[in-house]
């Protein structure tokens, strides 16, 4: 078992289904190893989701379940759960 972490420019190729970045990390996955998101790379999608001009469209990669797409509450809050957004990208290792 290998463990791999993503970093922004690739975690944000997964997230918007770019290249072959998808269906590799799931293929990986599905191979037994490891795939994470470091906090500060999820900060950093997050973020740029938040900052767009129109976050409920720019959300739609992440999954309707995932916290960081709720914007019926202040986006102090969110996400609230780090491990619940983790696991909404597909990613279940966390």
């Amino acid at each position: 078992m290998k463990r791999y972490l993503l970093d922004s420019g690739v975690a944000s190729d997964f997230v918007n289904a770019r290249g072959q970045v998808r269906s590799r990390v799931m293929e990986s996955a599905r191979a037994g190893n490891r795939i994470g998101i470091p906090t500060p790379v999820l900060a950093e999608l997050v973020g740029g989701v938040l900052a767009s001009q129109n976050p409920p469209n720019t959300c739609s990669g992440f999954g309707k379940k995932s916290p960081a797409c709720d914007f019926g509450h202040s986006t102090k809050k969110q996400p609230s759960n780090m491990e619940g957004f983790i696991l909404s990208l597909g990613l279940s290792d966390v």
